[in-house]
């Protein structure tokens, strides 16, 4: 279908396709390399930047899982208390979307910000290796800008640790691969879209050409306008809307405004409770990256428009809401 699209291009609209946002899925850029639609252009697929960041939480959690019984070369386990935890893990992962979100214009500074991850937790009093830290986040740097000493015994990982996953960086953290993330492209946008097109025609379930039409276009209408532009069309097929009708899609409007008002809301409680955690804790915890949880929708996205069809069926109650929905995931 993709390719389709791309071959009917320059009829329609006089427009050739250079490039595409994509997720791990490698078959429809081999299918684009072995048809191509253009004669003269090579297409390009971007990563997805949620779903790239993610590889680096599966890959060092499958080493932790891999050699959780084995002794490494100090004589202990890759995890436990001191070692290689679950929260260092999901740190690492946030530091690099936050690395390719920060750096997306320019390939070297995103390399540098990436290794600068590893290097930062590999430092050693002896051995400071903070050459790419940035000083805004690296309490080494400022310590030594004031002319104060600072002991990485705070921030540093076992070293044998950081040998087992350093493949890890080294397969993500190349120019090669991290040239396919340039640009900070999502497809977070497209998840929600066929989000709200699954409540409408389930994916689960067969359904006739026409169906899927008809979803497709109501989906498209009360993804951009809301479900009260809705109203238009059964006005022009039906001639008048009955007042239940009409009150019913003003309500939905209404429910889908509260729920991005009430999860922007949460959003910023977190990140106050965070903050006030983090300024108590400033004194014992290691030197680490600045943590924003306003960035905390990297892996998953909210399906507002899920939860507001599921209270019109329970009678439009005001439930407390949870996430329903993460998109995308590993190769």
């Amino acid at each position: 279908m993709i390719h389709e699209m791309f071959c009917r291009s320059l009829a329609k609209y006089n427009t050739r396709y250079v490039s595409y946002v994509g997720d791990g899925d490698a078959k429809v850029h081999k299918y684009l390399v072995d048809n191509p639609p253009y004669p003269d252009i090579d297409i390009k697929k971007l990563e997805d930047t949620n779903h790239f960041a993610k590889r680096m939480l599966n890959r060092i959690m499958k080493i932790k899982r891999e050699n959780k019984n084995k002794t490494l070369s100090d004589g202990k386990r890759f995890s436990g208390k001191g070692r290689m935890t679950d929260g260092h893990v999901i740190k690492f992962k946030i530091y690099f979307a936050k690395a390719i979100r920060e750096n997306k214009t320019d390939l070297n500074k995103l390399y540098q910000s990436s290794w600068a991850i590893f290097n930062h937790h590999y430092s050693t009093n002896e051995e400071p290796m903070h050459d790419w830290c940035d000083p805004k986040w690296c309490k080494y740097l400022q310590a030594e800008s004031l002319g104060q000493s600072f002991s990485c015994s705070k921030i540093s990982i076992p070293r044998a640790c950081l040998d087992m996953i350093k493949p890890v960086f080294e397969e993500l953290c190349s120019h090669t691969s991290l040239a396919r993330v340039v640009g900070g492209g999502s497809q977070n946008a497209n998840e929600a879209y066929h989000s709200l097109l699954w409540t409408l025609v389930p994916k689960h379930r067969y359904c006739s050409s026409t169906t899927l039409r008809t979803g497709l276009g109501l989906s498209t209408i009360i993804f951009n306008e809301g479900y009260e532009a809705l109203n238009k069309i059964f006005t022009s097929i039906f001639l008048s809307m009955g007042y239940y009708s009409t009150q019913c899609l003003r309500k939905l409007d209404v429910l889908r405004s509260s729920r991005t008002s009430k999860t922007k809301n949460k959003h910023l409680k977190r990140a106050k409770t965070t903050t006030t955690v983090a300024a108590n804790t400033a004194s014992t915890e290691s030197d680490e990256f600045p943590y924003t949880p306003n960035e905390e929708n990297y892996d998953s996205i909210v399906n507002d428009i899920t939860l507001e069809l599921n209270d019109i069926a329970l009678e439009l109650s005001d439930d407390d809401i949870t996430d329903v929905y993460e998109a995308g995931g590993d190769d």
